[in-house]
């Protein structure tokens, strides 16, 4: 990929638009949006994005970030990477209920036109070790829990090493985005037309049960599920790999809490491990 060129501007001048687990979006008055990844992780995994997004526009239907301009061989708070915004807003449960039938069918298409791009040498091997994620959870998530909590724990990952609970079993890795949740789904919220599909930091290759389970988990849209499955009753074993996949959500969320010193994401992965029904 040819080097983007740095741009220069004030960052006093800049518009705070939101910010994410991973970055603080601004924008200028000419609407270009400026992206400051938060912490080391999110550096690496932004220059992975802008690596592999030119190949991902080639094969979906929607728009894709368009990155013009780059900055990020400066620190954390310097660096930055510049792109336009995508019309439309982020999916919400209540504009899915406003274009169901609709929306259903434009995400199964786009999981679909996913799920089959190709790789290229570019592209990232960040497959899920359930094994190394509960590793990670003893050393530094069990030392936060109560006895009662870890002991359900310890209960779910262990019985899924035993049965293995089909997530592995699916033999058919393939390209994912890794983080195909709402809140990276831009839509029309008067038409319901997908308009975009944002931060494709964690696109690897993988099981294509980690889209699905993030698409409908409790903070997506999970009401989508049984949409799909009508459409394509296949999908249901990709929904049984996606219960305990979903049940690590919070794990993720804490580990990476306690990796970048964000007290608000770990307090928030543990307050969903709290509440877990096992």
């Amino acid at each position: 990929m040819s080097k983007l060129n740095d741009v220069q501007f004030d960052k006093s001048e800049l518009l705070f638009v939101g910010e994410g687990q991973n970055g603080i979006i601004y924008a200028d008055k000419n609407g270009k949006a400026y992206k400051f990844p938060k912490h080391n992780l999110a550096l690496i995994s932004l220059k992975r994005e802008i690596e592999i997004i030119e190949h991902i526009s080639n094969h979906v239907s929607v728009s894709v970030p368009n990155y013009d301009s780059s900055n990020l061989h400066r620190p954390i708070g310097e660096a930055y990477c510049t792109f336009t915004f995508i019309q439309g807003e982020k999916l919400t449960p209540d504009i899915y209920k406003q274009h169901r039938k609709n929306l259903s069918k434009q995400l199964l298409q786009l999981l679909d036109e996913i799920h089959s791009i190709p790789t290229v040498d570019e592209m990232p091997r960040l497959k899920m070790s359930f094994l190394n994620l509960y590793e990670e959870a003893k050393e530094l998530i069990f030392p936060l829990l109560a006895d009662d909590v870890k002991s359900n724990v310890i209960k779910r990952f262990e019985q899924f090493f035993q049965t293995n609970n089909g997530v592995n079993s699916i033999d058919c890795d393939c390209f994912i985005h890794g983080d195909f949740g709402s809140s990276n789904i831009i839509v029309d919220r008067n038409t319901g037309i997908i308009t975009g599909i944002i931060d494709w930091a964690e696109a690897t290759i993988d099981n294509p049960a980690f889209d699905y389970s993030s698409l409908t988990c409790a903070v997506g849209v999970p009401e989508c599920k049984a949409d799909l499955l009508k459409l394509r009753p296949s999908l249901s074993s990709l929904f049984e790999a996606s219960e305990f996949i979903q049940y690590t959500f919070p794990f993720q969320a804490a580990i990476l809490g306690i990796k970048t010193n964000d007290n608000g994401e770990l307090a928030d992965g543990l307050s969903a491990i709290n509440c877990i029904k096992n």
